[in-house]
């Protein structure tokens, strides 16, 4: 047997109907490569994907008297059956009787393959778009290799009817006061609506508890809870201790959990998310603007979005429209999101720093000096929970940073730190970064 031309698992690869129990594979192919990509950190055409996300033919060989084996294109021999084949019906997976067992032959990359599932699975769970639906398609190969360790040992079981559940909501964000009404959608693995045993928990914070309720079916299949969104429940609420945004443009984030549960079935669950509070907090802008007037300030963005090198961070520094050469000033500098409320980000060596636009020395002011900025759930809180400044939507970082001399001239704001990611540790670790604050120009004028 020879390994022959490498197909896409993006193609439909069929699974023989034989090979589909007691795992349910209907298709071993199909996988989402684009979900694959979003998650697991690598790039199609890198070894790592081309290993993973291929599968070889599997071709017989033919043997000269020299005993020498050349790959040849006819089918394999007659004792191996085909248990998956590509679209042209070659196969990809293949059985043999051996003894009282088989042996079984899989033209896939296992080893790659899993370590690729695992990692779109694993980071996805920290994402900031991530819904918790990161099944890819991958992870049918490993239901097909469940059925091979178990093809042969006694009376192979009717499959176990499955659930499965689906969380909707009417929109996705909802303001404080309104009512958040969730649907849960319960069906069968044909797609044929099936009653079950449903309840609903909501969490907006990682460390509490989370608290169902029972939904109320509605029609064959249909659950619905409504929740009324106030920013104080009662202790016996469903609705959780979620606190309400009081810095502009900023939301709470609220998850969805559901589970449905029926005698004799697998049981199934689904998480869903939505957004709690206003998208632009206009009144919010507004009144920080004013303040800033009053108090001759002005503020500038900072915005550090790096795809490439897994970079996300947000913040802003407020300092004095007017800087006069030798009269002290005081920035201050607010960080608020590193990754995401729920990410594994952190930053450290993060310094506030002025470059004269004519040449010279810069000037740095170091922030948190020794400490790494992050989220609240981060593994570094969990390792090293005195060194780290924790920073989320709800409570950003905020520093005072003071120049007490400062010196004439052109200056521009930037911000010096070193970024690590947990999860793209190879790529990035404390790795160095400058990047300017918007509109970050500052003129000192003389005293």
């Amino acid at each position: 047997m020879s390994l022959g031309t490498p197909s896409p698992v993006t193609d439909h690869l069929a699974v023989e109907p034989w090979a589909q129990e007691p795992l349910a594979v209907p298709e071993l192919g199909e996988v989402a490569a684009d979900r694959v990509e979003k998650f697991s950190g690598q790039k199609p055409g890198s070894k790592a994907w081309q290993a993973a996300m291929q599968v070889r033919e599997l071709l017989a060989t033919q043997s000269d008297r020299s005993g020498r084996s050349d790959r040849s294109d006819r089918p394999v021999a007659p004792d191996w059956t085909p248990a998956a084949s590509t679209p042209d019906g070659i196969p990809i997976v293949l059985r043999r009787a051996t003894g009282k067992g088989s042996t079984w032959v899989f033209g896939h990359d296992l080893s790659e393959a899993a370590k690729m599932l695992c990692r779109t699975t694993r980071h996805g769970v920290n994402h900031r778009i991530y819904d918790r639906d990161t099944a890819c398609g991958l992870e049918r190969l490993f239901r097909l290799v469940g059925n091979a360790c178990a093809y042969g040992h006694g009376a192979r079981p009717a499959a176990t009817p499955q659930l499965r559940a689906e969380v909707l909501t009417d929109r996705q964000t909802y303001g404080w006061g309104e009512t958040l009404a969730v649907e849960i959608l319960v069906r069968d693995a044909e797609g044929k609506p099936c009653d079950a045993n449903v309840r609903v928990g909501l969490s907006g914070n990682g460390d509490a508890p989370v608290r169902f309720a029972p939904a109320e079916q509605k029609a064959p299949g249909r659950y619905v809870l409504r929740v009324p969104l106030v920013a104080t429940p009662s202790a016996d609420s469903l609705l959780p201790a979620v606190e309400p945004a009081t810095e502009y443009r900023r939301q709470r984030f609220l998850q969805i959990f559901a589970d449905a549960t029926r005698p004799g079935w697998v049981s199934d669950w689904a998480v869903g998310t939505v957004r709690v509070g206003n998208e632009s907090d206009e009144a919010g802008r507004l009144a920080q603007r004013v303040r800033q007037v009053a108090n001759d300030l002005l503020s500038l963005d900072f915005s550090a979005p790096d795809k490439e090198k897994w970079v996300e961070v947000e913040g802003a520094v407020a300092m004095p429209a007017e800087i006069r050469a030798g009269q002290p000033v005081t920035f201050e500098l607010t960080l608020d999101t590193v990754e995401n409320d729920t990410g594994n980000d952190w930053m450290e060596d993060v310094e506030l720093v002025l470059k004269p636009e004519t040449g010279g020395a810069p000037v740095s002011f170091p922030v948190a000096p020794g400490k790494c900025l992050t989220a609240p759930r981060s593994s570094v809180v969990a390792k090293s929970p005195d060194r780290c400044v924790v920073v989320d939507s709800a409570h950003p970082a905020r520093f005072r940073l003071a120049w007490p001399d400062p010196r004439p001239g052109r200056w521009s704001l930037w911000l010096r730190y070193r970024y690590s990611d947990d999860y793209h540790i190879k790529d990035t670790d404390r790795l160095q970064r400058e990047d300017a604050f918007s509109q970050g120009v500052r003129e000192v004028v003389g005293g």
